[in-house]
């Protein structure tokens, strides 16, 4: 039932929220309880798909829509983007049929994104520097309020924004064309004199988990971006971000061209095989496709410019604590959701005038 459905959706943001905050407590286990926290994503997209297959529990699509595009904003990154994304997807993955209006709403929902991407584009700088109230910190010190406040001005001073400049800065931003290009440079001009370091590397950080190996050094893409691109973090840094040469960078660093698509070949084969795994799971199809909803935004949340140590442990620490999750604790919530569907059911045989106003789906 819809009404279910968004008491799920609210529950996984409270156990997101907790995740979060115990990654907090304990910096150790913080990428394992980031992960914990794309529940949200599943319950997100479960509820979506829902709706779109029924018709039933839009409001409660609507509503949830707004709730994560203006939490979105006021982080520190582009978290907005990612509601977009899931609405879209489970769209597809609910067949709904093609019609004039579904390609009306596809126009509206991508022309909203692009509109709050270029509005975004143009004022993150100054507002991560007056949410951290620091140039060089992703620490969000203001209060919430006074947040969306500052977001509130910029928002009705449009007037003022440089579209243009913006609309460059985005799709320059996209492209990750200059890096990349960079890094080919200093490749051809001086070599890595160490053979496939940036896989050795990736690969001694993942099996060196940060509970037992405590003492592990943190992973620094600005450091790689100034060895492989020869760039300066600098501007990067001074507004509190750090800048990466990207997988398919490290791979053409490691391996050349056309080495470095063996490379990116063996990412995308892992990549499958979680999937595969969790595709093949007992859960209800909706469920399984919202988890690998949840598990490819996150390897491509952040494009070709995420690092090759953060995909593998990113991938590696997502099948594991999802695994988990799904053996334990989905089956939990589906089937209270079952046995909830059922009570109405059965309320619906004893008392048919309840049948009213209710649309049925022939599936």
């Amino acid at each position: 039932r819809p009404a279910d459905l968004i008491i799920v959706y609210i529950g996984a943001i409270a156990i997101s929220l907790a995740f979060a905050f115990a990654g907090r407590l304990v910096p150790a286990l913080f990428q394992a309880t980031d992960v914990a926290s794309r529940l949200k994503i599943v319950a997100l997209f479960v509820l979506c798909t829902y709706t779109f297959s029924t018709g039933q529990g839009m409001k409660f699509v609507l509503g949830a829509v707004f709730f994560e595009i203006l939490v979105g904003f006021t982080g520190f990154f582009s978290d907005f983007r990612g509601v977009f994304i899931y609405v879209a997807v489970a769209a597809i993955a609910s067949r709904i049929r093609w019609s004039t209006m579904s390609s009306l709403g596809a126009v509206v929902w991508i022309t909203l994104l692009v509109v709050l991407a270029l509005f975004w584009t143009s004022v993150k700088s100054d507002y991560r520097i007056f949410a951290s109230q620091s140039e060089e910190s992703q620490e969000i010190k203001v209060p919430l309020n006074e947040r969306l406040a500052y977001l509130g001005d910029r928002l009705t001073s449009v007037d003022g924004i440089n579209w243009g400049d913006a609309a460059y800065t985005l799709l320059v931003r996209l492209a990750y064309v200059d890096i990349f290009g960079a890094v080919i440079g200093v490749q051809e001009a001086s070599p890595e004199p160490e053979p496939h370091r940036q896989w050795n590397e990736a690969l001694s950080h993942l099996f060196q988990p940060r509970v037992l190996f405590p003492d592990k050094p943190e992973l620094s893409d600005s450091d790689v971006y100034m060895r492989l691109a020869r760039g300066d973090p600098t501007e990067h840094a001074r507004t509190g971000t750090s800048i990466s040469v990207g997988y398919i960078g490290e791979n053409f660093a490691d391996f050349g061209f056309p080495g470095m698509l063996a490379g990116i070949a063996v990412l995308g084969v892992l990549l499958g095989l979680v999937t595969r795994f969790f595709m093949s799971s007992h859960l209800p199809l909706m469920v399984r496709e919202g988890i690998v909803m949840g598990f490819v935004f996150s390897m491509a949340r952040d494009g070709v410019e995420v690092s090759l140590p953060k995909v593998l442990g990113g991938m590696f620490m997502f099948f594991l604590v999802f695994a988990l999750i799904a053996r334990f604790a989905l089956p939990i919530v589906v089937r209270w959701l079952d046995s909830r569907a059922a009570d109405a059911r059965a309320v619906l045989v004893r008392r048919p005038e309840h049948f009213h106003g209710i649309r049925f789906v022939q599936k």
